[in-house]
């Protein structure tokens, strides 16, 4: 039902916020977002694979973000926890969608 989805999109919010058993980082220079393999992984076949091959290096997967503002990657974060947008300004939505093409999240387009 849809209050049932509504939790469940507030709790796998809560869990990217509050990093609750993260098991990826994502590095942008000296700042970091933290994130949930499985969750991730279910949303974008660029995080399946890449996390795939990460598996037997190590529990806390690292990734180094260059080309992508924090700001606009925990946006793109949330939609991936969540299917909400939550920052629907012009900058932002423009820089979501090079961003949802990188990591083959088709979904995005259908929701801005």
């Amino acid at each position: 039902s849809a209050m049932n989805l509504t939790e469940l999109q507030s709790n796998l919010k809560y869990s990217y916020q509050n990093n609750l058993f993260s098991d990826v980082l994502f590095s942008f220079g000296d700042d970091n977002l933290y994130g949930h393999k499985t969750v991730l992984s279910a949303r974008s076949p660029v995080f399946k694979k890449m996390f795939e091959q990460n598996m037997k290096e190590k529990n806390l997967s690292n990734v180094t973000i260059t080309d992508i503002e924090k700001s606009v990657f925990d946006v793109f974060l949330i939609f991936l926890y969540t299917g909400v947008i939550e920052n629907r300004e012009f900058d932002t939505v423009v820089s979501l969608y090079s961003t949802a093409d990188k990591y083959e999240v088709t979904t995005l387009f259908k929701t801005c």
